[in-house]
């Protein structure tokens, strides 16, 4: 079983600017657990990019505090909270950030080479590259994939340092719908596989749905989607 545990409380994320102050959302309490893949839907531009990069980490809450297994992240030294963040988080991007001139096995492997020694993290990449049916792409150039072998690959170098959780900002965003359900069913298959927590942040409530639960960022407040 999971017992994985991702939790804010009271959490506000204000950005100050000399002409007005952006409250994005304000005193959130939110809990989740590792057992159920959670998706956050909302408008665009609501703010449910900003939660998801508060809740790993690369900006931190203006107010408020976040807890991973009990661990109040907002409460570490800039070192330590690094280290968590390079070992621990892992995040999906909408726009792959890949680098191009790359092979697939080469992106895979920095990303494995930042956690493990050359052998282990030889051996975890080609693991990786297995699992995301790609083991006949693993020397193409990133450039030459297509959309949906791009974000294989980006969810592969997320996944190769057996994060506690991943955080997925918009994963389907640029892709199509038959590209769309094969991505979403890779993510929670190989959720399931890692046994690590999910939460996905998405304007899309088709692939929301595929979640186990579903929250709604809506007027400064997240909170339970209520059913229509």
């Amino acid at each position: 079983m999971n017992d994985i545990t991702v939790e804010v409380r009271g959490l506000s994320k204000v950005y100050r600017s000399p002409g007005e102050d952006i409250e994005v959302f304000s005193h959130v309490n939110w809990q989740a657990s590792g057992e159920k893949t959670v998706a956050v839907i909302g408008e665009s531009g609501v703010g449910k990019s900003t939660f998801l990069h508060v809740l790993g980490q690369l900006t931190l809450p203006t107010e408020g505090e976040v807890f991973l297994n009990g661990r109040n992240l907002t409460l570490l030294d800039d070192n330590t909270r690094a280290r968590i963040l390079k070992n621990d988080i892992a995040f999906v991007f909408q726009f792959f950030q890949l680098f191009n001139d790359l092979t697939l096995r080469e992106n895979i492997y920095i990303a494995a080479r930042m956690t493990y020694n050359e052998k282990e993290a030889l051996e975890r990449t080609d693991a990786v590259i297995e699992d995301l049916g790609l083991s006949h792409r693993r020397s193409h150039i990133v450039s030459l994939l297509s959309g949906g072998e791009k974000q294989r690959t980006a969810i592969g170098r997320a996944l190769v340092k057996d994060p506690v959780l991943i955080l997925a900002d918009e994963p389907t965003g640029n892709l199509d719908e038959r590209h769309s359900d094969e991505i979403m069913d890779l993510l929670l298959a190989l959720q399931k596989k890692r046994n690590c927590a999910f939460v996905m942040v998405t304007h899309n409530r088709a692939m929301a749905g595929r979640c186990d639960e579903i929250y709604q960022l809506e007027h400064k407040k997240l909170h339970p989607l209520e059913e229509d």
